[in-house]
């Protein structure tokens, strides 16, 4: 089920960037234009992200880049991304891109697979198949 807040009257619109994300991706032009582009900044470090995008890139590559960031961010975890992002201006010396954003995700989630080693115990499907009354094997 999906929830939206609910606007009454002239209080302003409610724009949920992972319902347009796919649509700038494909026309970034679209971004610079987009009236309710505030909304196009879920926290205050996208925004800061998409600030040091423009001082440091070229205007095309910065909204490329930051458009990119936001559709990872639709297409994963919102979460994720602005704690990444939020390592990433920890820094002395910050380096925005969708690049180091994945690194920085994908090793956290790879940190947390290899921590954890499951390792199921065959007989107890053995004993299902067999009948085998499990029970009376743990008491």
């Amino acid at each position: 089920m999906h929830e939206m807040p609910r606007v009454l009257g002239d209080r302003g619109s409610v724009i949920n960037y992972r319902h347009i994300i796919h649509s700038l991706v494909r026309k970034p032009a679209a971004f610079d234009g987009y009236k309710y582009r505030e909304e196009l900044y879920p926290t205050n470090n996208f925004k800061m992200a998409y600030e040091w995008l423009i001082k440091n890139k070229s205007h095309r590559a910065a909204t490329l880049e930051y458009l990119r960031i936001l559709k990872f961010a639709a297409d994963n975890f919102e979460e994720d991304v602005d704690i990444a992002l939020a390592l990433i201006f920890e820094e002395e010396k910050p380096k925005v891109s969708i690049d180091i954003i994945t690194d920085l995700i994908l090793t956290k989630t790879q940190i947390i697979e290899d921590s954890i080693e499951l390792i199921p115990d065959l007989n107890l499907y053995d004993n299902l198949i067999l009948g085998d009354d499990i029970e009376n094997q743990y008491h």
